[in-house]
Order: C-alpha cells, then structure tokens, then sequence
C-alpha cells in the first residue's frame, strides 16, 4: 500500500522539491516493514530520480 501512495507521489508529478519529505520518509518506512521494497531497488530508483531532475 505505502509503496503505491509513494510511486503516485512521483507519478502524479509531485515529486523532487514538490514532495513533503516528512510524508515520503514515512511512505518509504511503511513501504520497507511491508516487505515492498528492498534497499538495493529503493537506492536505484533515488539514483535514477536524481539524474532526471
């Protein structure tokens, strides 16, 4: 669940700067104690993300 509300975050183009970070984090941590991301792919996508904007 977390980690569908926080790809919708980037996707509904609220991502980079636009993003309140208090509730992305939260998203992440919910997102890693459900099992739906892994550190290696959380890492890839912020490096992915990074060279976009």
């Amino acid at each position: 669940m977390a980690k569908t509300r926080l790809a919708g975050m980037y996707e509904d183009g609220r991502g980079g700067m636009e993003v309140n970070l208090a509730t992305a984090a939260n998203l992440y941590t919910e997102a890693f104690a459900e099992g739906d991301l892994t550190a290696s792919a959380s890492m890839e996508r912020s490096r992915s993300r990074s060279h976009l904007n």
